[in-house]
């Protein structure tokens, strides 16, 4: 798992860990989103907060990803998205 993923993840779930080494959104490298539509609630932060990458499904609500690979100056909103999803269904990934 991912640095930052990790980081994410367990401050989530109300563990206490130091800061990555270069602060949680300033690594370098590209970005990959995946999104687990079995694990999406549908509660719609992610759409909300970057409609650019993150639509919902007008069947269910669950998660629609649109871009996969977003560009660097959506990396902050994104791990935002991902930081407010209440279900965990969204991850990011850095390439260092």
């Amino acid at each position: 798992m991912h640095l930052l993923q990790t980081y994410i993840t367990c401050t989530f779930m109300g563990v206490n860990l130091p800061q990555p080494p270069h602060g949680p959104h300033t690594l370098e490298g590209n970005m990959k989103v995946h999104t687990d539509t079995q694990r999406c609630v549908g509660a719609g932060m992610c759409a909300l907060t970057v409609p650019e990458v993150f639509d919902q499904s007008e069947e269910d609500g669950t998660v629609v990803l649109l871009d996969a690979e977003p560009p660097a100056g959506q990396r902050a909103a994104v791990q935002r998205a991902e930081r407010l999803c209440p279900s965990g269904a969204i991850s990011v990934l850095l390439d260092d």
